[in-house]
């Protein structure tokens, strides 16, 4: 699989970033264009991602504006590895947020992809999502990956809600700010975490319009009804 990413990541650099070097055309630019932009950085952040420093990947984008910081925590439970990245893209005049979540590669990674029992997917605050999945599924009722829900659980606490239960930091920014846009991203449990992310950033408040998920080769984290929902 990560044979198969790096070959598409070498195409995407070759046939995407390579046009970014251009001036802002005067004229609006296709959604084509922007979509296949945000897929070129996403693929090339989530293989940097595996190895921050020492990513050819990571370096390439740097070339490019691109200021990229790795991030590694832990709450004794979870350990989260994930990238943040920002640059200016002066093709739609947004300052472009990219947070990827790095996929399995430790053990820790894989207790948490091992931990498949489903929990309640719901709530608009931290407290609400810890009750419902807390109690038992109900039948057709919307459930999730509990594995997942925890990881993302750790990253919602580690630097996207506050005590209050609002936005913080680039999430914040994100939310508030016209000019400011976010890419969600990841590869295997990487591209599990954002998708659940996302979902949890709308049930926060987070505009829809405001952020885009891209993933790769990312499991299933719900069941149907929290794919209808």
């Amino acid at each position: 699989m990560l044979k198969l990413m790096r070959l598409l990541t070498v195409v995407c650099l070759f046939f995407g970033l390579g046009t970014m070097t251009y001036a802002a055309s005067p004229n609006p630019v296709s959604s084509a264009y922007v979509q296949s932009y945000f897929t070129t950085i996403a693929a090339a952040s989530c293989l940097g991602v595996y190895l921050p420093h020492a990513s050819q990947e990571f370096d390439y984008l740097r070339s490019y504006g691109w200021q990229i910081e790795s991030q590694q925590e832990s709450d004794g439970k979870v350990e989260l590895n994930y990238a943040v990245a920002k640059n200016y893209f002066p093709q739609i005049n947004k300052q472009i947020y990219l947070v990827t979540f790095r996929g399995s590669a430790s053990k820790s990674d894989w207790k948490i992809n091992l931990a498949t029992k489903k929990v309640n997917y719901g709530g608009s605050t931290l407290a609400e999502m810890h009750e419902l999945a807390a109690q038992p599924v109900p039948k057709d009722g919307a459930a999730v990956h509990a594995g997942f829900n925890s990881y993302v659980d750790a990253v919602l606490r580690s630097g996207v809600v506050d005590e209050n239960n609002k936005l913080r930091g680039l999430f914040k920014r994100v939310s508030e700010d016209p000019d400011a846009y976010l890419v969600l991203t990841g590869h295997s449990l990487g591209g599990a975490t954002a998708t659940l992310l996302g979902e949890r950033l709308a049930s926060l408040g987070m505009p829809k319009e405001k952020f885009v998920v891209i993933t790769f080769g990312a499991p299933a984290i719900g069941n149907s009804a929290f794919a209808e929902q």
